[in-house]
């Protein structure tokens, strides 16, 4: 069984230089990038075509091209919902995770710091586990066990997988375009099995 070790990402992280960082953060943001467009058809979020444009930049700066990244932070926490916005859904709570692993990739691009990109992932496994717990309702959060049954959750463990083979990825230079299309095609599938 996979667990989130934050603190090992981070170090494997911190050997490798900006690209490197960004891509493995964007790759995360990609993989939960349906959700926010599941959140936006039930809420008609107003900012997705700002969202994606932001996602679209840090994917170019990773390959090297110009990218204005600067206010993609500030529009990560501008637009982030609220559960006391008015039509909070489930998708609401999908929709904070990927618009702060979005705001992350782009802070791991101007900052060059790893733990940017560590909270980037944390970002894709909170998702799982908030599935997780949707799917598992029964289970009494605050028991001994349901740390180990919501970790244990397929959605998790995917996720978990996604972040390990994202990071193996990076530290092995496996071609970003490969990277964005596997993370799209992971986002795509994965995103169908979420209640």
């Amino acid at each position: 069984m996979l667990a989130y070790d934050g603190d090992k990402i981070c170090s494997r992280l911190s050997l490798l230089g900006r690209a490197e960082k960004t891509a493995f953060a964007v790759a995360c943001a990609q993989r939960l990038w349906p959700l926010l467009e599941r959140c936006a058809e039930k809420s008609a979020h107003g900012e997705l075509d700002k969202l994606a444009s932001a996602l679209e930049a840090t994917w170019l700066a990773v390959a090297g091209e110009h990218a204005d990244l600067a206010s993609v932070p500030a529009l990560a926490d501008e637009v982030m919902p609220d559960e006391d916005d008015v039509g909070w859904t489930r998708e609401a709570g999908y929709a904070q995770n990927a618009i702060s692993s979005i705001g992350y990739a782009a802070s791991t691009w101007l900052t060059g710091d790893p733990q940017e990109a560590t909270w980037a992932a944390l970002q894709l496994y909170e998702a799982a586990d908030y599935a997780s717990q949707q799917l598992q309702q029964d289970i009494e959060l605050n028991s001994g066990e349901a740390e180990t049954a919501l970790r244990e959750h397929p959605v998790v463990q995917e996720a978990l997988e996604s972040i390990a083979l994202d990071l193996r990825a990076v530290e092995s230079g496996l071609d970003w375009q490969q990277l964005r299309a596997s993370a799209q095609r992971f986002g795509d599938a994965w995103s169908k099995r979420l209640p």
